[in-house]
């Protein structure tokens, strides 16, 4: 008989086959909140090439309350996901990211909502925002698929509201 793995152990649903092998969370869970174009606001800041020895750090903050919500890891360390509450809030995307910096993530941290990875956009453009290597600087993509399909939702809306006068 196996021990069951530390994330059903934890109450989380079993990990997908996309080689997720690890994933933890915070003691306090998510809000449920929305923004204005009625997404989720949950999202992740994305480091890669992560060591097994950063893993660990980011899973001990992570349980400890002092990084994201939860935070999850790829089999092969290349990226892991650090999930935030908000990704409105500014000042706690900033204190996450500067948290990951300080345990020893190096490169460039992509940042991606939780509704983009539900809308299914993966890959260039995917990022709704990044910062530099080195750096707690949080910049703006210069094209952003998920920003595009927001603007173009407030036009929709707009259109709506005017031919329905």
């Amino acid at each position: 008989m196996t021990a069951d793995p530390p994330a059903v152990r934890a109450g989380l649903e079993e990990l997908n086959s996309l080689g997720w092998i690890d994933r933890v969370r915070a003691p306090d869970d998510a809000n449920e909140d929305f923004d204005e174009f009625g997404n989720e606001v949950t999202g992740k800041w994305m480091p890669k090439e992560l060591t097994p020895e950063l893993w660990e750090r980011i899973r001990s903050a992570t349980i400890e309350g002092d990084l994201g919500i939860g935070a999850k890891v790829l089999k092969d360390h290349s990226r892991a996901c650090v999930y935030t509450r908000d990704y409105r809030d500014l000042d706690d995307l900033r204190r996450i990211l500067t948290e990951l910096r300080d345990i020893g993530a190096r490169g460039w941290i992509d940042y991606k909502r939780d509704c983009d990875t539900q809308r299914e956009l993966y890959g260039r453009g995917a990022a709704y925002s990044c910062s530099p290597p080195g750096t707690v600087d949080i910049k703006v993509p210069r094209w952003s698929v998920g920003r595009e399909m927001d603007r173009e939702a407030v036009v929709d809306a707009d259109n709506l509201r005017r031919t329905s006068r």
